[in-house]
């Protein structure tokens, strides 16, 4: 009969909790990738602005765009850095939580060793008794 220990249920809660982290890493591994791309793609349409030639006045606007396409491309950029950095936190709680896990799952290993050992022990020492036992009958059989 196998015993289950009383930690299984923590284990599984540990385990699922690393498998959130793992999912928690990949969603914000593609966030990141995709900061990445608007951020390029802002600083793409940045480098095709000019400034217009001719009249004054559209110069002026056309200076003006250049420069907003410019800070949104720099926020843009620097939101990409920050998901990054989001990765990396989510990295670190992922790391955590596979840590809280494989300590439980040493606590479950160690107590699943115990009860095999236990068990054994058991069944050595019945195995000892019948030995015991059928050597006693003998001995009283060759005395008869």
């Amino acid at each position: 009969m196998k015993r289950k220990s009383p930690l299984a249920t923590l284990l599984r809660v540990r385990r699922l909790q690393e498998d959130v982290a793992k999912a928690e890493v990949a969603r914000a591994r593609i966030e990141a990738a995709m900061a990445d791309d608007v951020a390029a793609a802002r600083e793409n349409s940045l480098s095709r602005s000019r400034p217009a030639e001719g009249d004054p006045r559209a110069f002026v606007a056309s200076m003006v765009a250049s420069r907003s396409l410019a800070f949104e491309a720099a926020m843009m950029r620097r939101a990409a850095q920050e998901a990054h950095s989001g990765v990396q936190l989510r990295l670190a709680d992922w790391s955590a939580a596979a840590g809280r896990a494989e300590g439980v799952e040493r606590v479950v290993t160690r107590h699943h060793e115990e009860y095999v050992a236990e068990a054994m022990a058991a069944e050595q020492a019945e195995r000892d008794d019948l030995t015991g036992a059928a050597w006693q009958r003998r001995k009283g059989d060759d005395r008869s």
